[in-house]
């Protein structure tokens, strides 16, 4: 009888999680919640059904093998450049400054600089898995602070090599590491000779290698060339005593630059999934649940600390970087977890023996611990935010340029603009508030602006706000989701409200706030999806335009119009689907009998081409009795080339004319009698 204890294990953990995990939806608890504590459950030293340390640590390196290539493939010059303002000033202060604070901490406790530092790293860095993976589920991913927040992600995980290259050097410089300034230096050297020969194997073979095997067509062979290409250069990274799952990053970093990055992260962004949830199971395993409970204060203390120094830091640096205050705390309340990345320092830091087995049981359990809590905070930081900002306002505090002075509200007026656009003195009234400086808001400000049009903006992302006072537009800085914002725009005198940007819990705080505010007022929202309809139509919005459904309607449109089916038809039917979808949230039902009604107008109505025999010539269409005997709609008429659109009912006809009409079969073929014409085929 053959056993295989990996294969076993494997099982034991599915059957365990899954049925977990379909819980935990039931329950709307976060899923990465369920595999850290599934794998507490199930790891060694709780339940024992996975009994080996040295099992669970293989299917550790294979989740964070396949997650770290998963996590080098986001990454690509254009998005660092895109980001570069947030991910190198906000990113690198938020890194430096928390290991910074972290150090000082130990070094007054007495640790040494070595501890104090490496700890420091780990503590430096929140979670990308769990913070875009919410973020993307919130529909949060664009926000503001979403963008913050991700831009930041990014500059920690640049820092993943050189902490890692950083572990290595300090552990050998250690009392007890057995090493010298000389070995530890040719490490570092032998490391970035092994990630400079990893990159140019990736850049000048590998777009080669998928050429070749894209040639083949075959989507087996490609989802298996990158599993070779992800283990291989895994395997070939610990040749150069560099960990392995570094060199899966680097593999995933230099694949993302090929042109076939979209298929291969469409490939394994099912198994980074999968994967990832093995990770965090086998992260979950290493925690030892009587340690945590004769510790339990000591575990809290240290994750606690942890959230608020990372959420503190994080705040600073970011409002110190041009964001408001407001959206400072939302982005730093998604960053204030400790993330994957710092477990895999921390197993680093406890096999080399820098930390000491309480002290690395105390980090792990204190980092799930965070990791456990991130997802709630991530999910909630925009009502912990807007909370906040109700209490004490501060969603229009912001550092005003480089003098470092606080600005309130509303912006001040550009010279030569008139006072009354962004003063405290009310426009006249009528006028139309815009949220948001997007393309939808920037191109509406200028239609309104070139018609006369009063109108007033709020934005709240400072590129974007900056470009819309060089042009001119009147407008304030801050967050639309606050009554102190809302006053600015003189919501209580304006006449439309426009929102044109927003994730759907700010879309609903700011309708119901205007609407509470201003009673009478005309609210048109733009969201995204349809599925968002129902709610924002529930929080007081009048008008609604959802992108999906705009694109259904239009392709639907198209599709008629290509298949020659008259305008007014096509029209009728997209009024139709629109009291489909919008009618019943307005008290308006559709009859089945309309549907089917139009279903077979449409069905039965064509255009057809008719032309004009001798026997016609010289006769009238109203001679002809066609508007009497028939409900034809005559498009227009071709004559020796010339087009007369839409005729009169006195216009003649002449042989050789070809009568563009529309109507039912019947009364098209009785058209052509009364006509005395033929059709053309």
């Amino acid at each position: 009888m053959h056993d295989l204890p990996i294969l076993r294990d494997l099982f034991y953990i599915l059957a365990v999680v899954v049925p977990a995990a379909l819980i935990g939806h039931r329950l709307r608890i976060p899923p990465i919640v369920i595999y850290l504590f599934g794998g507490i459950c199930i790891g060694p030293q709780a339940l024992g059904i996975v009994h080996s340390e040295k099992e669970v640590h293989v299917l550790a390196e294979i989740g964070v093998v396949l997650l770290l290539f998963t996590i080098g493939l986001e990454f690509s010059l254009q998005k660092l450049i895109r980001l570069r303002r947030v991910v190198f000033l906000s990113g690198g202060l938020q890194v430096v400054a928390t290991a910074a604070v972290v150090w000082l901490g130990g070094r007054l406790m007495g640790y040494s600089n070595a501890w104090s530092l490496a700890v420091g790293c780990m503590v430096a860095l929140s979670s990308t898995v769990i913070v875009m993976k919410t973020l993307s589920e919130q529909k949060q991913a664009t926000s503001p602070h979403g963008k913050i927040a991700i831009g930041i992600l990014l500059f920690q995980d640049l820092c993943l090599l050189p902490m890692m290259l950083l572990f290595g050097v300090i552990a050998t410089l250690e009392p007890g590491g057995g090493g010298s300034p000389l070995e530890a230096i040719t490490g570092i050297g032998i490391a970035l000779a092994g990630v400079v020969i990893l990159l140019a194997v990736g850049v000048f073979l590998l777009p080669h290698l998928f050429r070749l095997v894209a040639a083949t067509a075959s989507r087996e062979l490609f989802v298996l060339s990158v599993l070779m290409v992800v283990f291989g250069t895994a395997f070939a990274a610990g040749q150069f005593g560099i960990s392995l799952a570094l060199g899966a990053f680097v593999a995933g970093m230099t694949v993302s630059e090929t042109e076939y990055s979209e298929q291969i992260i469409a490939d394994a962004i099912p198994m980074r999934d999968s994967l990832s949830a093995l990770f965090f199971i086998s992260m979950g395993m290493y925690i030892v649940p009587q340690f945590v409970f004769e510790n339990i204060g000591i575990v809290l203390g240290v994750a606690l600390a942890s959230i608020l120094l990372k959420l503190l830091v994080a705040m600073i640096v970011i409002f110190l970087s041009g964001s408001n205050l407001s959206t400072s705390i939302v982005a730093s309340l998604s960053l204030a977890q400790i993330g994957e990345f710092s477990l895999i320092l921390a197993l680093r830091a406890g096999t080399s023996g820098l930390l000491d087995n309480d002290e690395y049981l105390t980090i792990i359990s204190a980092s799930v611990v965070t990791m456990a809590i991130a997802p709630f905070l991530v999910r909630y930081a925009e009502q912990i935010g807007y909370l906040l900002d109700d209490w004490f306002g501060f969603a229009s505090v912001q550092l005003k340029g480089k003098s470092g002075r606080f600005r309130m509200r509303a912006a001040d007026p550009k010279p030569g603009q008139a006072e009354d656009e962004l003063s405290g003195k009310t426009p006249s009234g009528g006028h139309i508030a815009i949220v948001g400086f997007g393309k939808i808001g920037k191109y509406l400000s200028h239609v309104l602006r070139a018609v006369g049009m009063r109108y007033t903006i709020c934005e709240m992302n400072g590129r974007l706000f900056e470009e819309m006072r060089k042009e001119g537009h009147p407008g304030v800085f801050g967050d639309a989701g606050s009554s102190e914002i809302l006053e600015a725009l003189h919501i209580h005198d304006a006449s439309t409200l426009v929102i044109s940007t927003g994730t759907p819990r700010s879309l609903d705080r700011i309708i119901r706030l205007a609407r509470r505010m201003n009673p009478e007022l005309y609210i048109v929202v733009r969201t995204r999806y349809i599925a968002e309809l129902d709610d924002v139509y529930e929080a007081g919005a009048n008008d609604v335009v959802s992108e999906e459904m705009e694109a259904s309607v239009e392709i639907f449109s198209l599709l008629l119009r290509r298949h020659h089916v008259p305008r007014s038809v096509v029209a009728n039917q997209m009024a139709v689907i629109r009291n489909e979808k919008y009618g019943p949230l307005m008290g308006e039902k559709v009859s089945r009998s309309s549907f089917e009604e139009l279903e077979s107008v449409l069905a039965a109505t064509s255009v057809e081409s008719a032309l004009i025999t001798a026997e016609g010539d010289g006769q009238s269409l109203l001679d002809s009795r066609l508007f009497e005997e028939t409900r034809l709609l005559v498009l227009g008429v071709l004559r020796e080339g010339n087009v007369i659109t839409s005729p009169r009912p006195d216009f003649t006809l002449q042989e050789r004319d070809l009568v563009i009409f529309v109507g039912i079969h019947s009364d098209i073929d009785r058209g052509l009698e009364l006509l005395k014409a033929k059709t053309v085929r």
